[in-house]
């Protein structure tokens, strides 16, 4: 009993200091957008920060136009490879990645500058990040939908963490989909599947955006247009040709001219990304994984409020 609680308390204070960033080996970022491989954005913006593990091309885009002066200091747009921008803007911050020679005059730079630089290790980050996704994905239901004359409704009376689970077909020829939750719950969908299309129709919920993560753990290919609530999706390719995403997207590619607004997830989602140095990466995944052993094995206990993930 004394090893478990000291393993769950280990596993716990690891996943706080690192996510959290509070530690001295670690610092964080909310970004807006962030993928594994390569961005490939046109003639739109990501309201916050961009971050991708490939290459960056982006033709007439703007990124952090809703960050403030308080993000000029920081990397807001960050490549793992590249960065090649021939026209648009970054509003507040850094551009970021080991070849900026692409970024052309005619893409602005208001308030930071071009760094030749490696800022952030892509493919541990992945790791942690489908850690989280099965983490969520294991959890148990708790609410209920239903197809009513085509329009998806999702339903819970949890106060705390509202989770649904869905399948890829469940999107098939819906003309809606309405979230009815508790005041201030939070709710995740889990939708299994490798290839989904999420059809661009009405997404209406009667909790803020930011209470809502839409988690597909399995999928590979991701379609999308207009959608409410942050998606996290590790592994698939995203196409957004057009619409706006009211919402945070953490997926392994993107493509498209969809418009990413600056809506963040609740903070206790825990989709803050976590950048700290090499020495590091090894215990904060070999945590959040704990977390989830560890909570398998004790079943599942109340909610925490300010950690979804350990509810």
């Amino acid at each position: 009993m004394v090893r478990r609680s000291i393993g769950a308390l280990g596993a716990a204070c690891v996943f706080a200091s690192l996510v959290g960033a509070t530690s001295a080996h670690a610092s964080s970022y909310d970004f807006n957008a962030l993928v594994f491989q390569n961005f490939t954005g046109t003639n739109s913006d990501v309201e916050g920060g961009l971050a991708a593990g490939g290459k960056i091309n982006l033709t007439g885009y703007t990124v952090g136009l809703q960050l403030s002066a308080a993000d000029n200091s920081k990397n807001t747009l960050v490549a793992g490879q590249s960065i090649t921008a021939g026209s648009g803007s970054l509003v507040h911050g850094n551009a970021v990645a080991p070849d900026v020679s692409g970024i052309s005059s005619n893409f602005s730079i208001s308030n930071g500058g071009k760094i030749a630089d490696h800022a952030i290790n892509f493919t541990n980050l992945q790791t942690y990040y489908n850690n989280i996704s099965s983490n969520f994905a294991g959890k148990t239901v708790n609410g209920n939908y239903q197809n009513n004359f085509s329009t998806l409704n999702l339903t819970g009376s949890a106060a705390g963490l509202n989770v649904f689970d869905l399948k890829a077909s469940d999107f098939n020829n819906i003309s809606g989909l309405v979230l009815n939750i508790a005041n201030n719950g939070f709710a995740v969908i889990n939708v299994s599947g490798d290839s989904i299309n999420l059809p661009n129709v009405g997404y209406s919920a009667n909790v803020q955006g930011s209470h809502i993560l839409f988690n597909f753990t399995d999928a590979t290919s991701l379609t999308m247009g207009s959608f409410l609530g942050s998606i996290l999706a590790p592994n698939a390719n995203v196409t957004f040709d057009s619409g706006a995403l009211n919402g945070q997207l953490i997926a392994n590619s993107f493509n498209g001219g969809g418009q990413i607004n600056y809506h963040l997830a609740d903070e206790s989602f825990n989709l803050t990304t976590p950048t700290p140095e090499a020495s590091t990466w090894l215990m904060l995944i070999a945590g959040v994984a704990a977390i989830g052993a560890t909570l398998r094995r004790r079943g599942r206990g109340k909610l925490a409020a300010t950690n979804l993930l350990a509810a």
